[in-house]
């Protein structure tokens, strides 16, 4: 028989389980894409960031979206990067310099970032063991690891994703909880030893235009890393997509086409 203590933890989990499930975002809310529309070089100036998810081969973790976001100085709330489950990466340009990154699940964890211009960094989204659900990490990718054989195969076999209108909506209508969750676990983790605190370095990038990492993988993972030479026309492409996904400003993406279009 259930008494009042009993009914009250029962819904006090239920509420919780909505709560994190809304916080590591929806399920179709991001839309996979082939990997020949996704660039492996950076806009003219910009820092390419991708954030890579393995698959943990646990459908319960692989199958919950953990949620990206930015914070900005000139913004008080969060931008949203992006959500993926096991299996994706997500391609973010960035300005050059310093950007603060935070992941969301059951819990939010933070990555500095110092990034320089037309460079490639690459991130993990790590899985963590949580209380109720999974909780997630940042790690930053270094040159050494970005040339391991795992990373390579890990890289190739994830599949691109990007933001939905829908997931931008998803993003406006959570924005107290996450909110709620930047103010909790932020003051948290500043006051980690600088050791404990996950950071992208300027040597972490890859620069130029993403030279692939040297051996420890077949000649298909690295091929794919490779990037393709675009075309004025691809450049303009890509370029709208990014601004019709909402990825860059209506400034950067009028700044952007006008480089392209002024170089032979």
């Amino acid at each position: 028989m259930f008494n009042a203590t009993t009914l009250n933890r029962a819904f006090a989990i239920v509420a919780f389980a909505l709560m994190s499930s809304a916080l590591t975002g929806p399920t179709r809310f991001s839309k996979e894409l082939c990997a020949a529309g996704i660039p492996m070089a950076p806009l003219e100036g910009k820092a390419l960031i991708v954030f890579v998810r393995p698959l943990t081969w646990m459908p319960f973790n692989d199958n919950a979206r953990s949620s990206i976001f930015e914070i900005r100085d000139n913004s008080p709330d969060p931008q949203i990067v992006g959500l993926g489950g096991g299996g994706t990466k997500i391609s973010y340009q960035v300005d050059p310099g310093k950007h603060l990154f935070m992941v969301v699940g059951e819990t939010a964890d933070f990555m500095a970032a110092d990034v320089l211009p037309n460079s490639t960094y690459y991130v993990w989204v790590m899985v963590l063991e949580g209380k109720w659900r999974a909780r997630y990490s940042l790690k930053a990718v270094d040159k050494q690891e970005q040339n391991s054989k795992d990373f390579i195969e890990q890289l190739a076999s994830s599949k691109w994703v990007e933001n939905m209108a829908v997931s931008r909506d998803w993003a406006a209508s959570n924005m107290p909880s996450i909110r709620t969750r930047y103010t909790q676990y932020y003051p948290l983790w500043t006051k980690k030893p600088e050791s404990e605190r996950s950071s992208l370095l300027p040597n972490d990038g890859v620069g130029g235009h993403s030279q692939p990492p040297e051996g420890g993988a077949s000649g298909s993972a690295v091929t794919q890393m490779q990037p393709a030479v675009q075309t004025t026309e691809e450049k303009l492409k890509e370029l709208k997509r990014l601004n019709d996904a909402g990825l860059i400003s209506k400034e950067v993406y009028l700044e952007q086409q006008r480089a392209i279009l002024s170089k032979p």
